[in-house]
């Protein structure tokens, strides 16, 4: 997954946080097995709880240390983090006092101290001013550069930078959603669904301005969609556990 962006989508629930925890190596998995080729990672988790008695600089300092890098290229690195997020007015504040929002964006700073073989950022947006939403955008793309893996997890991913590979998890199942569908002449594409047996709610569910039903036999439902509606359409029937069978041009 070498400097590719993935992102993770589902509702609230649905195991986005979990799924990443275990990728990290901070939950054990009760089944299966992970494979991960990444020697070393950094993450945004889903909660940071900041240590009260630091401030963001020294927070900086202390996991760069850790880390293994230079107090000189820490400092300068550091500061422009701090720079970059809006954090320079708060940088010699014990974090104990930082608001939730100011808070996640010392948690951001950490995860992008040095290049990293894989950056995992879970709802990462949550809390951030628009600026701020302006400078993960850039420091994501610069890992990506940079070689950097980078796996973030939202709940609608509308305001992730444009993925390699967009991942749904509903109903404990993961499935690819495709990230570039076949344009009509019109503008519309088609999209082919199947019922499942957990699938919840009518056909109709799924219709609404930018859909419309073509045919539907049996558990099979293929609607015609506006572009600009089929990432929304297939996470929402994905969210209510429809199996996507493929989007395709008009025959």
């Amino acid at each position: 997954m070498s400097t590719k962006l993935g992102t993770v989508q589902g509702g609230n629930g649905s195991g986005k946080s979990t799924l990443l925890r275990v990728l990290a190596g901070v939950t054990r998995a009760t089944s299966g097995r992970v494979l991960m080729s990444a020697s070393e990672l950094s993450i945004v988790p889903e909660r940071f709880v900041p240590p009260s008695n630091m401030t963001p600089v020294s927070y900086l300092w202390h996991m760069g240390g850790l880390r293994g890098v230079r107090m000189a290229a820490l400092t300068e690195r550091s500061d422009h983090l701090l720079d970059l997020l809006g954090l320079a007015d708060a940088r010699t504040v014990n974090m104990g006092e930082l608001s939730k929002g100011t808070a996640q964006k010392v948690a951001i700073a950490q995860a992008f101290l040095l290049p990293v073989p894989l950056v995992i950022l879970d709802e990462p947006y949550t809390g951030l001013d628009e600026p701020a939403s302006e400078a993960l955008g850039l420091l994501i793309a610069q890992a990506r550069a940079d070689g950097s893996a980078i796996i973030v997890s939202e709940h609608d991913g509308e305001r992730v930078p444009s993925a390699d590979q967009v991942l749904v998890l509903a109903a404990g199942s993961l499935a690819v959603v495709p990230t570039e569908a076949p344009v009509l002449a019109d503008g519309r594409v088609l999209v082919r669904l199947v019922r499942t047996a957990n699938t919840r709610g009518e056909d109709e569910a799924l219709v609404g301005e930018a859909a419309s039903i073509v045919a539907a036999t049996g558990a099979e439902l293929t609607l015609e969609v506006r572009r600009a509606s089929v990432d929304r359409l297939l996470r929402q029937a994905l969210d209510n556990a429809w199996q996507v069978r493929d989007v395709r041009e008009q025959p």
